[in-house]
């Protein structure tokens, strides 16, 4: 590779002023040029591979990326984090995550959020935070079925006031899994659970009422 030793030193440079390299290809550029520097060679492959960051260190790539920083706002650095706390207890895109939450004026490069959220997973998360909540604050509902466990067994058609709705906690992207705190009645025990693990109380009022006034007699609160 002819001036191979400038043109590694060339990207070095660029990378450290302007963050353009992945995590993965910093190491990467690290790691061949100390290789060059031992031997003063590297393999067709190696080549290759530096050829394409390379290419996003040049004048035009530059001038894009500026552009991209520029256009980075508000709407662009929510998204980052909505899909940085869906993906920071996952395992992947972990150095990622960490580096938007940390950091409140955080721009990732085209590359870093077309990855993190850019992908199918992490359009479902947006959309499920997006979405408009299902059953509003001080909505009665109950708690389906499918989700009763031996930890919430108890509250098994136990009528539930909805007290909080989580719209940027979510971490799931399965349909309706934005996050709700609700109260059963009778009990001093706040419960979270997904959208999609509750449904709306549907009993006359008379009987609703008759109903709750029997949960809260036999549970009281203290």
């Amino acid at each position: 590779m002819k001036d191979a030793g400038k043109r590694l030193e060339h990207v070095r440079t660029v990378n450290e002023k302007y963050n353009v390299l992945s995590q993965w290809e910093a190491g990467f550029l690290e790691s061949i040029s100390n290789q060059f520097s031992k031997r003063g060679t590297l393999s067709p492959n190696q080549c290759k591979v530096f050829a394409k960051m390379e290419q996003r260190c040049s004048l035009e790539a530059l001038e894009s990326l500026q552009a991209w920083y520029d256009a980075y706002g508000p709407e662009k650095h929510e998204i980052a984090t909505i899909c940085a706390k869906y993906y920071k207890p996952t395992g992947y895109f972990t150095s990622l995550a960490w580096r938007v939450l940390d950091d409140p004026q955080c721009k990732l490069t085209p590359h870093e959020f077309n990855k993190m959220c850019e992908n199918k997973y992490a359009k479902k998360v947006i959309a499920s935070v997006n979405a408009k909540e299902k059953y509003a604050v001080g909505s009665m509902v109950l708690i389906r079925k499918t989700a009763i466990s031996w930890r919430n067994s108890k509250f098994n058609d136990v009528p539930c006031v909805v007290i909080e709705v989580l719209h940027d906690e979510v971490v799931s992207h399965a349909k309706g899994a934005k996050p709700y705190k609700i109260l059963p009645f009778g009990s001093s025990e706040m419960l979270t659970l997904e959208e999609r693990e509750i449904k709306a109380y549907k009993l006359s009022k008379s009987k609703a009422k008759k109903k709750i006034k029997k949960v809260v007699d036999k549970s009281p609160l203290f």
